[in-house]
């Protein structure tokens, strides 16, 4: 009698196993941990607002690069595991991104208050609830990522390592020049990354595309430089080493001009890509032009707009990238 039951109870386990899908259940325990950030935000858009958007979309663009880079590549997700990886890995980095801004605004709220820069500490969300932020999305994104594969698990891992030595003490590689603007760079590669690991049901360890990467660390290495100028005047004051606090405002707005257009360059030279050497000289010296002739703080969202036009045309013209 007693084997009968435990033979049922067990039947009934394996009958439980093959109908729930696991992955699923992490993402919508990840999706519902995370809606509880709506209830702690009192003015929705303007957290949103203060949280720059355009960053948003810029990691958003640099993961499905790399997950559609991964599906042309790999050809291993179909059907509607294809549309689920895409919709997590999306949720996944703008969720990413938003605990590390937080880490960031948590540590850089005086320097952001002094160069008029947005914060939503300043006047829209009060330090605890916005610790709380953190917490949901640092959860979530363990919960998502898990829902992809393990790959993607430690590359949401590594992206969280790399938020926390860049923002929080006692490290705070923010003030230290230059593996500052390095370890933004290589947030970029990771978000790279973390597509390609998305775009498939496997582990990829050793198939994502080095080269690339390291191109791209080397190319966004020079040209995220342009960030800082807007930050001059809080970062001089806290004592934040960047090229502009380094060589001064003007002298610095103009190496940095040159290092943004040099990015542009590298970029088909590293690939041995020269289709596109034409548009990044063109795209590179608009970048410069910006930079040079802006008076006083650079309209960011321009110099996105910039990138992301000559990123379509470097798609469209299908380089060998692995």
């Amino acid at each position: 009698m007693l084997y009968n039951n435990i033979k049922l109870i067990i039947q009934g386990v394996n009958l439980f196993n093959n109908q729930i899908n696991f992955d699923i259940l992490f993402l919508i325990a990840g999706i519902v941990i995370f809606l509880f950030t709506f209830f702690i935000i009192k003015k929705h858009l303007s957290f949103f607002l203060q949280s720059r958007p355009s960053r948003f979309f810029y990691y958003t663009v640099i993961f499905s690069s790399g997950f559609f880079l991964g599906i042309y590549k790999f050809k291993l997700l179909s059907d509607i595991n294809f549309f689920i990886n895409l919709f997590s890995g999306i949720l996944l980095i703008n969720i990413l991104f938003l605990s590390s801004i937080i880490l960031n605004n948590i540590f850089d709220k005086n320097i952001d208050k002094l160069n008029s820069k947005p914060n939503p500490l300043i006047n829209i969300i009060n330090i605890y609830d916005y610790i709380k932020i953190f917490w949901i999305c640092f959860l979530s994104s363990l919960f998502i990522s898990l829902s992809i594969n393990y790959t993607t698990l430690i590359m949401t891992a590594i992206i969280h390592f790399i938020s926390y030595i860049y923002s929080c003490p006692p490290l705070h590689i923010k003030k230290t020049f230059p593996l500052n603007i390095i370890l933004i760079a290589l947030s970029s590669v990771m978000a790279l990354f973390l597509g390609v690991s998305s775009s498939n049901e496997y582990n990829l360890f050793f198939q994502f595309p080095y080269k690339l990467g390291l191109v791209i660390l080397i190319v966004l290495s020079l040209a995220f430089n342009v960030k800082d100028i807007n930050d001059f005047k809080g970062d001089k004051k806290y004592n934040v080493k960047t090229l502009m606090t380094i060589l001064g405002y003007n002298y610095g707005r103009k190496i940095i001009g040159i290092l943004a257009f040099s990015g542009y360059i590298l970029l088909p030279l590293l690939l041995n890509f020269y289709a596109i050497l034409l548009y990044s000289f063109i795209f590179g010296a608009l970048t410069f032009f910006i930079i040079y002739k802006s008076k006083n703080k650079i309209n960011e969202n321009i110099i996105f707009l910039i990138f992301f036009i000559y990123l379509f045309i470097f798609i469209i013209h299908k380089p060998v990238l692995f």
